[in-house]
Parts: structure tokens; C-alpha cells; sequence
């Protein structure tokens, strides 16, 4: 059966597990907002260009403290780390000084790298999806032929350290997109080895159904957990629904910036606007939010670039929001355009229960809706954060912003207001389908 996630969970509190209105403007989520799709930026912290204040020598797009520091003064109590990592080279000879090197998370050592890192590093509970590197995945350089009997090995190397598998079937950052006839292949590899375990597919406009299409076509395709990230038009979810009533198991997200943004605002916030898959036409917004119970997950597609990398003549790909991503749904909620039991379930159960996590992790998020929190600007919740490039900070007073966190619980980390905190990096923030499946036996 397909999975089908139900709004209506978010009205049950069991085990700890509660949308619960604690007084006239306060809710609590537990658990709290878990965010399936981020970009921490890892390993790309080796530049100085006055990207953030307090860099202590090392900093690039961000880097995984000062980005989890950000998510969990926000809201966030969890996360699922994308693979399209790299790494930055320090070079004299080249403009800027620095290169990027592109480091996807795609083999063991990787993983470890990363795990590594999350130990040492983030302050909320972090997880890891497995990528290709389509430098190694196939036999041939003009990538034609895949090495399944190599994927095959890599895929149950990480069976025990990774929760989904995320595939580029379009150009993004870091160059790790292959071509849309490989997806369903891959989909087929993946799922043999980690049947329980949905493959992430970055994959825009009309590809969308022919991926859907290629897949379900295949002996077994409708039982392959598919997940389709940041749905961005209507032609997208129409796919989506089609194989949602076609009894496919497929789940899709949204983000804050193709639920709030569209096209229109293109000129007034440049390369600050610049991201994969682009803004789409105020119809196709309105689409999204017209079909709102097909969509299963929000999710940020946080991703933190250099100011220089953004104000360049072709500028990177990618917009950071966590910090104003609970405010905009918080005041979509006050508008009667979501109901709060929508976020909850979308932002905070539905992902742990796509992507296999327990719901009773002690996890939650505690925020206050009071009309004077209305007054909060964008860029008041941005400069919580320590990165910039936010788009709506750039289109000053146009959204409906509502809600203040005042207290986190994170794994060994809280966060009581926007300015006290007690954060803790643990390995026990690493989050391991073997550490899932002993909480759940605990549990």
C-alpha cells in the first residue's frame, strides 16, 4: 500500500507524542520540527570573507555548528543531511583564492567522514542520506552504462548508517545530477537492499512523470518507497497525485520559498533568489497550496552559500530559512491557510515516519503565537541565525510572520530563548538506522 500520511494524527497525544495547546498563545510540538532536506555545508568551511562574525580562522558556507546552532534557535530538532557535499581548496593562483571541490557523500569513507563530524560538531540529532558520485557509478565516461555490481556493494555498506538515498536527475550544486533514464535503475538497486528506505529524487517539471512512469512500469516499482523533493509547480504535483492515486508509494515535500515566494519577486532579490528547481508563476504557487493535503513534508532546502558566491554574475544555487520557516507556516495558520495539526504533521511526525524515525525521541519545540510576536520582522528572525542570504529578509515587510521560540528540547541540547542556550555536540546526536530500530525495540 502507499503510503498516505494522515493529517489527522496530529489530534492523538500518546507517549509523549502531542500537538498540545498549552495556554491561549502557546503550543508545544512533540516531537519537534524534523527537517528531511538540509544542506549543512560540512565540509566547506576553509575560507574568510567576512561570511560570518565569529569564524574563530575557518569558515565557508557555514559549516555544520553554526548551521545546527541556527536550525535549533529556530525550531528544529532534527535533521536529515543531503549528500552533494565539497570541499574548498585554498589556491592563490585562482580568482577568489579558494576552488570547490566536489565531495559527495557516496561511499563509506564519506559517510564515516561525515558521521564524524556530526559527532563532533552538530548540536540536534543529525542523519545522513547516501548519493552517487556519477564519477564512479558508471563504466563509461559518457555515463551510459551504471556499475550495478559496484552500487550494489556501496548501497549495503551503508545499509546500517544512512535513512534514504538521494538522487540528482538535474543540475544543482556540486555537479552530481546523472540522466533521468538511470533514475528508475537505480531506484530498483537501492530498493533490493534498503527496502524500507525511500529514494530522494531531485527531479523538475515534466521529468517528474516520466520517472513516475518508468518506475511503475517496472515488476515491483509500486512498492518502492519515493520520496520527490522541493515540488515546485503544478505540473510537478499533478505527477505526483497521478501516481499517489495510481497506488505508488510516494511521498513529496515542499519548501518555504515555493510556498511564499514566486517568480514575480525575481528582479527585487537577484542572485538572493537564485535556487533548484527556480520559482515558479503565482498559478503554480497557488496549486501548492489549492492541493495541500497531497503534499506529506515541509521541508527547508536550507542551504547556505558565501555572499560572494551569491552576488556573482551566475550565482550558486541555494537560500537559507530556517530561521523564518516556523513563522511563515505559524502565520499561514493565523491567516486560515494551514491548520496547525497541517504543520505539525507535515513538519513534525510525518518526516520521522517517511523516513523511519521514532516519534518518541523526547524531542519538542515550544513556541508562543501571541499578536505582538506579528511584529517580529524577517529580518529581526534572521539575524538569530548566523548566515545570511535569506530572500525574505531582501523583500522586507510582505509576509505574515507569527510565533517566538522560546524553548527547544534536541537530543542533549536546549535552546530557552532566541539568546540562552545549553548546547551540546554527543554521538548520540548521530542518528543511525541501528540506533532507529533500538529506540524503537526499546520503545
Amino acid at each position: 500500500m502507499p503510503l498516505m500520511l494522515a493529517i489527522n494524527q496530529a489530534c492523538l497525544i500518546v507517549k509523549g507524542m502531542a500537538l498540545e495547546q498549552m495556554s491561549e498563545h502557546t503550543w508545544q510540538f512533540s516531537p519537534g520540527p524534523f527537517d528531511v532536506h538540509a544542506h549543512p555545508r560540512v565540509f566547506d568551511t576553509q575560507t574568510q570573507d567576512g561570511f560570518v562574525s565569529l569564524n574563530e580562522g575557518t569558515e565557508g558556507k557555514a559549516g555544520l555548528r553554526i548551521y545546527t546552532e541556527a536550525a535549533i534557535h529556530s525550531g528544529i530538532t532534527g535533521m536529515a543531511a543531503m549528500p552533494n557535499e565539497s570541499v574548498r581548496r585554498y589556491d592563490e593562483t585562482i580568482e577568489g583564492r579558494t576552488e570547490e571541490i566536489p565531495y559527495p557523500i557516496a561511499n563509506t569513507d564519506r559517510v564515516i567522514a561525515m558521521q564524524a563530524a556530526i559527532e563532533d560538531r552538530a548540536v540536534i540529532p543529525t542523519a545522513i542520506h547516501f548519493g552517487l558520485d556519477p564519477e564512479t557509478a558508471f563504466w563509461d565516461m559518457d555515463k551510459i552504462r551504471l556499475k550495478e555490481p559496484f552500487l550494489s556493494r556501496e548501497f549495503s555498506r551503508v545499509r546500517d548508517e544512512c535513512v534514504g538515498l538521494k538522487v540528482y536527475l538535474a543540475e544543482t550544486t556540486g555537479g552530481n545530477n546523472i540522466a533521468l533514464g538511470h533514475g528508475a535503475r537505480v531506484a530498483e538497486i537501492w530498493h533490493r537492499i534498503n527496502p524500507e528506505k525511500p529514494v530522494i529524487f531531485h527531479v523538475e517539471g515534466g521529468d517528474v512523470a516520466v520517472l513516475l512512469n518508468d518506475i511503475y512500469h517496472r515488476k515491483g516499482g509500486k512498492e518502492i518507497p519515493l520520496h520527490i523533493a522541493h515540488i515546485s509547480s503544478r505540473q510537478e504535483l499533478e505527477a505526483v497525485i497521478a501516481a499517489k492515486e495510481a497506488g505508488m508509494d510516494v511521498t513529496c515535500e515542499v519548501t518555504p520559498h515555493h510556498l511564499f515566494l514566486d517568480e514575480s519577486v525575481r528582479d527585487l532579490i537577484g542572485g538572493y533568489g537564485c535556487m533548484k528547481p527556480s520559482l515558479k508563476s503565482k498559478a503554480d504557487k497557488e496549486y501548492l497550496w489549492g492541493n495541500m493535503r497531497y503534499i506529506d513534508i515541509f521541508a527547508s532546502d536550507c542551504a547556505p552559500h558565501r555572499i560572494s558566491d551569491k552576488e556573482k554574475d551566475k550565482p550558486a544555487f541555494g537560500v537559507t530559512n530556517h530561521t523564518i520557516m516556523l513563522p511563515l507556516l505559524l502565520g499561514a495558520v493565523a491567516d486560515g491557510r494551514l491548520a496547525m495539526e497541517d504543520v505539525y504533521a507535515k513538519f513534525c511526525t510525518n518526516p520521522r515516519e517517511r523516513f523511519n524515525l521514532p516519534l518518541d525521541d523526547g524531542s519538542f519545540t515550544r513556541v508562543l503565537t501571541t499578536p505582538g510576536s506579528e511584529e517580529i520582522t524577517a529580518e529581526e528572525h534572521d539575524g538569530r541565525a548566523r548566515y545570511g542570504q535569506n530572500p525574505f529578509v531582501r523583500l522586507g515587510g510582505d509576509f505574515h510572520l507569527l510565533g517566538e521560540v522560546v524553548r527547544v528540547e534536541a537530543g542533549r541540547s536546549t535552546a530557552y530563548s532566541q539568546y540562552e542556550s545549553d548546547l551540546h555536540t554527543s554521538y548520540t546526536h548521530l542518528i543511525r538506522p541501528k540506533n532507529i530500530a533500538t529506540t524503537e525495540r526499546q520503545a
